[in-house]
């Protein structure tokens, strides 16, 4: 069993959780112990330890440094560091002022409302004006998403290897993490979609943008919108 792995005691288990975090310069001598939780898997106990320590500023507490830690048998699991901010110090950060509806909402906003236009207009053409899409065009857009979302999964397979805390099977972590992905390419693709296939019922010579005529139309031009963008910005 890949799960099966040696029991250790409480004080050994502080001792892996202490001796690792000090390979990352974190130390945690003298935090106390706030938390504790023991689970029996059978196969071998985990044990999961939070400490936490207050800090003051001028013999006045102001803020709680903590740090969270799993002990897998006799491997550490995993751990986090943490600061348990006052409920009055995040109602203060998170309040909605006007600058974070406009930076925020807005933009949410025109973005639901053009795709709500996009496909009116494109239902409007199936009724009406039967205007041809270049599924090549759309074919060749989806294949290029996928093959983009795919690529960009691979690179952060060593990142994702990290998330791993040991309480299932490698064939089903990674199978669940695929799983929830899934979903992400299908929403890519359709934001994708529907935009492009607007863009070529209103130019469909958008589905040349990649020949060598349109390079040469459009170089010249990009070439000197490039210029002028980069004379504003300095």
């Amino acid at each position: 069993d890949s799960l099966a792995l040696p029991t250790v005691t409480e004080e050994e288990a502080i001792n892996i959780i202490k001796g690792k975090l000090k390979t990352q310069n974190i130390d945690i001598s003298n935090l106390p112990i706030d938390f504790r939780n023991i689970t029996d898997h059978n196969v071998r106990i985990d044990q999961n330890l939070r400490f936490k320590k207050e800090l003051t500023l001028n013999n006045e507490p102001i803020i709680d440094q903590g740090v969270f830690a799993a002990v897998f048998g006799n491997q550490l699991g995993f751990y986090g560091l943490f600061l348990d901010v006052q409920e009055n110090w995040e109602r203060e950060f998170l309040k909605h002022d006007i600058m974070f509806l406009l930076t925020s909402y807005l933009c949410l906003i025109l973005f639901i409302l053009s795709m709500l236009f996009g496909l009116f207009y494109l239902i409007n053409n199936s009724i009406t004006g039967k205007k041809l899409i270049s599924w090549k065009l759309i074919s060749i857009l989806l294949t290029s998403v996928i093959f983009i979302f795919i690529n960009d999964y691979v690179n952060s397979i060593s990142v994702i290897k990290t998330w791993y805390w040991g309480n299932t099977s490698w064939l089903v972590y990674w199978l669940e993490n695929i799983g929830k992905n899934l979903p992400d390419i299908a929403q890519l693709c359709f934001y994708v979609t529907i935009p492009t296939a607007c863009a070529y019922l209103i130019n469909p010579a958008i589905k040349n943008i990649f020949s060598q005529q349109s390079l040469k139309l459009f170089s010249s031009d990009a070439f000197i919108s490039s210029l002028a963008t980069l004379g504003a910005m300095f």
